[in-house]
């Protein structure tokens, strides 16, 4: 068994996906109580949080990351968080060995939501590091039909993650077990350290994170919906006012209620433009060199200490929780 002077940092690898992949309870088959797994489809993980795990001699740091399309937190706020994330290591000069992409095949078709979050995450990354991403299907245990299942992955990787594949992604069916979930850290473990896209713009480009293309993403998201619930009321508004006004009471009643919910709608979603706007427009990268640029004149950059200068820059209650396992074949 390693001990802590013979050990050598592997650096960190990211588990990703939409809230209710079961990222969480990935990174808890790595070390048993490590994540607080949710039982639904609202996400207990609202932080980035790192677990370390010990692979023969590496050490490793798994991130739990918070999911897209979460019920009760903005994507922007989400992508706000992981960016922050991902721009401090970089900054802080911590090796990224890669990313873990969970995806639910218990889904049955693959929602405007999930595109669009999976478009975002393929422009968080960029085509030239795609290469260090093993796209997972989870939950095939709730499957009754594993036929099914194969048809919904060979869909996606026809459809939705062919360019991904096309830049050297990988897919994998996983299995659920502690096993797996090890073999495929180690997979990415093998590759060389990656720079993630984001990170360049942010970092390397000072680019603000509504100028990035994934901060581009979710604007041009909500734009999206915008547009569409203008184009419902005007249909209403056409139905109730036109040449061929509607002369039933009740029929009329109804019309004028969804043209008032239709309203109200396009209100909240001209508020959470406004709230995205501001929140994207902060200059992230500028925040954390200044940090990174404090740490060093403090004296607080060694290598030894740049992971817990970097946890503390992103907010991170950084539980260094070490699990010690035999060394894995390929790794």
């Amino acid at each position: 068994m390693a001990t802590d002077g013979d050990l050598v940092d592997a650096g960190i690898v990211l588990v990703m996906g939409l809230t209710g992949s079961g990222k969480s309870h990935f990174v808890n088959l790595l070390h048993a109580g490590s994540a607080i797994e949710g039982a639904d489809l609202h996400g207990e993980t609202t932080e980035c949080s790192i677990v370390d795990i010990v692979i023969g001699n590496q050490l490793v740091h798994v991130v739990d990351t918070p999911g897209f399309d979460d019920a009760y937190t903005s994507d922007s706020e989400i992508l706000e968080k992981i960016s922050r994330f991902l721009g401090a290591q970089h900054a802080y000069g911590i090796t990224l060995r890669g990313i873990i992409y969970l995806h639910r095949i218990t889904d049955v078709r693959m929602q405007g939501s999930a595109r669009s979050n999976l478009h975002m995450f393929h422009e968080l990354c960029g085509d030239a590091a795609l290469d260090h991403v093993v796209l997972c299907t989870t939950m095939w245990d709730l499957l009754k039909d594993k036929a099914v299942g194969a048809r919904r992955q060979q869909q996606l990787r026809a459809e939705y993650w062919a360019d991904m594949i096309h830049h050297g992604s990988l897919v994998r069916q996983f299995n659920g077990s502690a096993g797996m979930a090890l073999a495929l850290v180690c997979r990415l473990l093998s590759k060389k350290p990656v720079v993630l896209q984001i990170q360049k713009e942010l970092i390397e480009d000072g680019l603000r994170l509504d100028e990035t293309l994934a901060g581009r993403q979710v604007v041009a998201r909500l734009e999206t919906d915008l547009r569409a619930k203008k184009a419902a009321i005007a249909d209403l508004n056409s139905e109730i006012m036109g040449p061929r006004r509607i002369n039933n009471v009740m029929e009329h009643q109804r019309l004028q209620e969804d043209l008032a919910r239709a309203t109200d709608e396009k209100k909240r979603i001209e508020k959470r433009i406004e709230e995205t706007q501001a929140k994207l427009s902060t200059d992230l990268g500028g925040q954390i060199k200044m940090r990174v640029e404090s740490d060093k004149a403090d004296g607080h950059f060694s290598k030894t200490r740049a992971l817990s200068a970097f946890a503390s820059f992103a907010g991170l209650a950084i539980s260094i929780i070490v699990n010690f396992v035999l060394p894995v074949l390929g790794c």
